[in-house]
């Protein structure tokens, strides 16, 4: 069997938020760099942290302000991030399946 790669991070020194299980502060770590793979990838998060209480079952929590969101091909948004919608149909107007 192959082996997983770990995923390379830098820990960022200070207290991260705190754990939304058991309350204590998290450690705060990033990407040393954003690769290519990041951007092929609908989205990723610049920032993330990691609660390090051995009795906690909290592992990684991904918080939204951090999630940046790419422009991919064939993701159904536009290059400035905006999702593409369709117009809405006119309340008289029959469905194609009927």
């Amino acid at each position: 069997m192959g082996r997983h790669k770990k995923s390379r991070h830098v820990i960022i020194p200070g207290d991260g938020d705190l754990c939304p299980r058991c309350g204590r502060p998290m450690q705060i770590r990033e990407h040393p760099q954003i690769t290519a793979k990041h951007r092929r990838q609908p989205y990723h998060f610049s920032r993330w942290f990691c609660c390090m209480n051995k009795n906690c079952k909290t592992k990684q929590v991904m918080a939204p302000q951090y999630k940046v969101i790419n422009s991919v091909v064939g993701s159904g948004t536009w290059p400035d991030n905006t999702v593409m919608q369709p117009e809405p149909a006119d309340p008289n107007e029959r469905p194609p399946w009927e």
